[in-house]
């Protein structure tokens, strides 16, 4: 191999070839521009544009985090800039001389731009991958590989199932205690059962404690002829009478108007008891 004189030095009869390293600007790095994302990609966007300033800053030897964190606002653009001073404390230094400059700016853009999702919801992300129009099974296979390595899948065979049974409880369960379990971070099998307990314990002293109410029969499945040559009604959610096999959209749902589940409130024939009375 052939070595340039011009880029070598001599120290105590060793050769040493200098490494020449380039200013960050001749590496095009475009700015991070994000506000014509949808919110959904934001967070991608953020994660491949900071490994790539990373590398240019790793090639272009700047190591130092106050040169870093200049380096970053400067390359990052005006919507990078705006978006970091308009978090709060943005702009205090730190009081800690131990505190990397650069990496203290890189926390708090990675909390803006990519808040942390939790486990539960990584995982649904990677079982709903599929490949995109016209990807190769090649491509697919490397993007699920890179997409696995950030999820915990659970280290022995029983915290697995354990996940599975977590993930299975989250993805099936009603709204509100879907949200009341994606709240909680490090979820384990008993945190879930003690809240699903808890819930479940609420919503029946909330019904018990309830007004109650003069109800009519509502919570079967029947149709019902309006007049010669119309399409029969379903009584639990008002649409046309549905095919042998297919799952009326009521079931399981709860009436905004008596609370009971089974049906929706255009349908519902329930009044309260103070009503029945009135009228």
């Amino acid at each position: 191999m052939m070595i340039d004189p011009e880029n070598v030095s001599v120290t105590d009869g060793i050769i040493h070839q200098n490494v020449q390293f380039f200013s960050p600007a001749s590496y095009n790095l475009p700015h991070f521009k994000y506000k014509h994302l949808p919110a959904s990609e934001v967070r991608n966007a953020w994660n491949q544009w900071i490994r790539w300033f990373e590398s240019v800053m790793d090639a272009a030897n700047v190591l130092d985090g106050a040169s870093r964190k200049v380096q970053l606002l400067a390359m990052g653009g005006l919507e990078l800039q705006s978006a970091y001073f308009g978090l709060p404390g943005a702009e205090d230094e730190p009081t800690d001389v131990d505190v990397d400059p650069y990496k203290a700016v890189k926390v708090k853009l990675q909390q803006h731009f990519s808040p942390k999702h939790h486990d539960s919801f990584e995982r649904f992300l990677f079982w709903s991958m599929g490949p995109e129009e016209s990807e190769s099974i090649e491509k697919f296979a490397s993007r699920v590989q890179q997409k696995a390595e950030k999820i915990s899948f659970g280290k022995t065979e029983m915290e697995s199932r354990h996940i599975a049974i977590i993930d299975k409880i989250i993805q099936y369960t009603a709204d509100d205690l879907r949200q009341k379990l994606l709240e909680k971070e490090n979820l384990t099998l008993d945190d879930t059962i003690k809240v699903v307990n808890a819930y479940q314990t609420v919503r029946y002293q909330s019904a018990r404690m309830a007004p109650k109410r003069v109800e009519h029969a509502v919570n079967h499945l029947s149709t019902s002829h309006s007049g010669v040559g119309r399409n029969p009604r379903c009584q639990r959610c008002g649409f046309n009478q549905h095919r042998q096999g297919e799952r009326c959209p009521a079931v399981n749902k709860t009436c905004l108007r008596c609370g009971r589940v089974g049906h929706f409130r255009t349908v519902c024939h329930s009044t309260l008891a103070s009503d029945a009375v009135s009228t």
